[in-house]
């Protein structure tokens, strides 16, 4: 939000609260931001407990279209709250693309092809030229996101 307040301007946090990645906690989590702030709009769900046991206390107070819930959650985890309109989209981080990314990097490192310095370019096949960023990191892009669209195609 901070980073882009011009995308973000109409939004405002009104709280933090921490499910430790478990469900029950979670979901009593979210339960009680819904009871703290009626007007609440929406909730995200950092991980993949937080994601869905959010969509579950959302659906369970019959809120559903009045409090959205996004976050980053498994596919499978996520389908009913998305077909009952509790959850617009969710995103996951693309392991099948990270998993490729790291091999082009690995080895352009073992071949002496990068040194793995800020600025670095490496090859990455079908996903083009990465550049090295600050510390050796290699940014892979956008995570996959689900939502009523796609949402049946994948069952993970």
């Amino acid at each position: 939000m901070k980073a882009h307040p011009d995308k973000f301007a109409r939004m405002k946090n009104v709280g933090t609260v921490y499910g430790e990645s478990d469900d029950t906690k979670s979901y009593h989590a979210a339960e009680g931001l819904l009871a703290r702030f009626p007007n609440l709009k929406g909730i995200i769900g950092p991980d993949a407990a937080a994601a869905p046991a959010a969509a579950r206390a959302v659906q369970d107070a019959n809120k559903c279209g009045k409090v959205w819930v996004t976050g980053s959650a498994l596919p499978s985890s996520m389908k009913a709250f998305v077909k009952a309109g509790c959850v617009k989209s969710l995103f996951l981080w693309n392991f099948v693309d990270f998993g490729y990314l790291t091999t082009y990097v690995l080895h352009d490192y073992i071949a002496g092809q990068t040194s793995g310095a800020k600025g670095d370019s490496v090859k990455a096949g079908r996903l083009g030229a990465r550049e090295v960023g600050e510390n050796g990191v290699v940014v892979l892009g956008d995570p996959l996101v689900f939502d009523a669209a796609n949402i049946d195609q994948y069952n993970f």
